[in-house]
C-alpha cells in the first residue's frame, strides 16, 4: 500500500476513550512529522468546531476538520480565518421537529449545532452548560427549540439511560429522511450531512484521491467516512457487526499512523 496523502480519524472512541477529555501527548508532534512528509490530518467528530480547535490547542491552525458528523468542514488556518469548505443544513422544520420529539421521550435530551453555537433548552442547563463549556463548546441557552434563529446543521439527542428504547421511537419516524447514527453508548446523532460526505468534499478540496485516505473510526456514525477511505480502520473495541465489515482492525490509532507514513 503506498502512503497515504491524508490521515482522517475520529476522536471519542477512537483518538481517546469515552469520557476522556486529553489527546495522547504524542499526537502533536505525529500530526507535525506527518505534515513534514506533506500529508495532511483531518479529525472527524461529531463535536462543534470550535470545542475541536479547543482540544486540538497545540495545532489548531495545522489542521483540517471535519465537524458535526460532517455538517461543516474547515480548512487550516486560525479560527475566523480558515475556509468553510463545505456546510449542510437541516431544512428548518425538520430540524425542530426532531428536536421536539427527542424531547418527548422521557429521559432523552437535545443539543442542537449551527456554525455559530450549540444550544440547550434551558430546562436541560443544569445538565449540560457546565461539561459543554468545559469541552471548550460556544453554547447558547434557549427556552424553546423554535429561538434559535441561526440555520441547524445537526441534533444529538443524549439518552443516558434509554439508547435503544429511543432509537425504536425517533427510527420509524426520521432514518428515511435524515442520517440517524448512533455516535456512542448514550447518543444518537441526526444530520443531513454525515463524515462520508464530509471527507468526500475534503478529498475534492485536496485535489487527492480516495484512495490516498486512511480512516479511523469505532462506531456507526464513522461508517461511511470509512467507506468512502481506500483504507480504513475499524478499532479493535468496536461491536462485532462493524469488525465483521471492516476487516482492518486497529488498537491503537498513532502506531498505526507511524506504521501507514514510515
Amino acid at each position: 500500500m503506498k502512503r497515504p496523502k491524508l490521515i482522517v480519524s475520529d476522536i471519542d472512541g477512537t483518538l481517546i476513550p469515552y469520557g476522556y477529555g486529553a489527546l495522547p501527548s504524542d499526537l502533536a508532534d505525529t500530526v507535525r512529522e506527518l505534515s513534514r512528509k506533506g500529508i495532511a490530518f483531518c479529525p472527524a467528530s461529531g463535536r462543534q468546531y470550535h470545542s475541536m480547535r479547543v482540544l486540538f490547542h497545540e495545532i489548531a491552525d495545522d489542521i483540517y476538520y471535519i465537524s458535526e458528523n460532517g455538517g461543516a468542514v474547515y480548512g487550516r488556518g486560525p479560527e475566523g480565518e480558515a475556509e468553510l469548505i463545505s456546510k449542510t443544513e437541516i431544512p428548518r422544520e425538520t430540524a425542530l421537529q426532531i428536536g421536539r420529539d427527542i424531547e418527548a421521550i422521557d429521559g432523552s435530551y437535545v443539543i442542537i449545532s449551527g456554525i455559530s453555537s450549540s444550544y440547550i433548552l434551558k430546562t436541560s442547563e443544569s445538565l449540560f452548560a457546565v461539561p459543554m463549556r468545559g469541552l471548550g463548546n460556544k453554547l447558547t441557552i434557549v427556552d424553546r427549540v423554535e429561538d434559535i434563529a441561526e440555520p441547524i446543521i445537526k441534533l444529538a439527542a443524549y439518552c443516558p439511560g434509554n439508547l435503544d428504547e429511543a432509537g425504536d421511537i425517533l427510527r420509524p419516524k426520521w432514518a428515511d429522511r435524515v442520517n440517524m447514527a448512533c455516535a456512542g453508548p448514550t447518543w444518537w446523532d441526526f444530520t443531513l450531512a454525515d463524515k462520508g460526505k464530509g471527507l468526500i468534499a475534503l478529498i475534492s478540496e485536496l485535489g487527492i484521491e480516495k484512495d490516498e485516505v486512511a480512516a479511523f473510526g469505532d462506531n456507526w456514525n464513522d461508517a461511511p467516512m470509512l467507506r468512502v477511505a481506500g483504507t480504513p480502520y475499524i478499532m479493535a473495541s468496536s461491536s462485532d457487526e462493524l469488525r465483521a465489515i471492516f476487516r482492518n482492525h486497529c488498537s491503537n490509532v498513532l502506531s498505526k499512523i507511524r506504521e501507514l507514513t514510515a
